[in-house]
């Protein structure tokens, strides 16, 4: 019997030396509890689980064991930061013995809780919003950057065809653009039907638009050669269906 007080004792001392809070009522019979022991013992090996299950059957044994709740509510906050369930047994702690040792503390560790639950409680859908906003940036990105490569690759592709190459091509063409063109080749080839001297004409008939400046260049004629070829004719005052002269050799 001596044997077993002394080991008993010995246990006690070991469990307060090790972290465990005992505290000055450790003579209550809900600290001499086999599983409350033995959940000290393992909470001290940094056996948080099987202290946990040990605190537990504790309560089971004994549902008033005010120092079972303590130590399951250090055990949620620290270890399995359950703060909701953290403040459950601290309160609990304090129902069943509210002039304790660990009554400050337990009030302590009730406000860090609830701050830590609040923080826990507003930040989580940030993050995931968060979270959410990385994730479509991210495909955005990867979308933009495929788009940028393929832009990349046509420009490269243009860069080496050949410049004769480029008269196929299917670009299509304004008909302003396709109306100037005509008219160009039409006036250099009657241009160049002017300079060979059997064929120059005699005579042209005004046409709307024209003017002595312009039918001077036509048949590639000095504009002052032309009006002298005309004398007649006032050279700001040109009709629709007037006949001009025409030098027939250039000077």
């Amino acid at each position: 019997m001596i044997f077993q007080a002394m080991r008993c004792l010995i246990l006690i001392l070991l469990l307060s030396l090790a972290g465990c809070d005992s505290g000055p009522d450790s003579v209550l019979d809900e600290q001499k509890d086999a599983n409350y022991l033995s959940g000290c013992s393992r909470n001290s090996s940094q056996d948080y689980k099987g202290a946990f299950e040990e605190f537990t059957k504790a309560l089971r044994t004994n549902p008033d064991s005010a120092s079972a709740h303590f130590e399951l509510g250090l055990l949620n906050e620290k270890q399995l930061t359950n703060y909701a369930a953290a403040i459950y047994h601290f309160e609990e702690h304090l129902r069943l013995r509210p002039k304790s040792d660990y009554a400050d503390r337990a009030k302590e560790r009730i406000r860090a809780c609830k701050t830590d639950l609040v923080k826990n409680e507003f930040l989580a859908p940030v993050n995931q919003g968060m979270q959410r906003d990385l994730e479509r940036l991210t495909a955005e990105n990867l979308l933009l950057k495929r788009q940028i490569e393929s832009l990349q690759t046509q420009l490269s592709t243009r860069a080496t065809v050949p410049a004769g190459n480029f008269a196929t091509s299917t670009v299509p063409v304004p008909q302003s653009e396709l109306v100037a063109q005509t008219t160009t080749r039409t006036t250099n080839t009657e241009a160049r039907t002017a300079r060979t001297g059997s064929s120059r004409p005699k005579t042209h008939v005004v046409k709307t638009g024209e003017t002595v400046t312009s039918l001077a260049a036509k048949y590639d004629v000095k504009l002052n050669v032309f009006l002298a070829a005309n004398p007649k004719v006032d050279p700001r005052r040109l009709k629709v269906g007037q006949t001009l002269n025409i030098p027939s050799t250039a000077q």
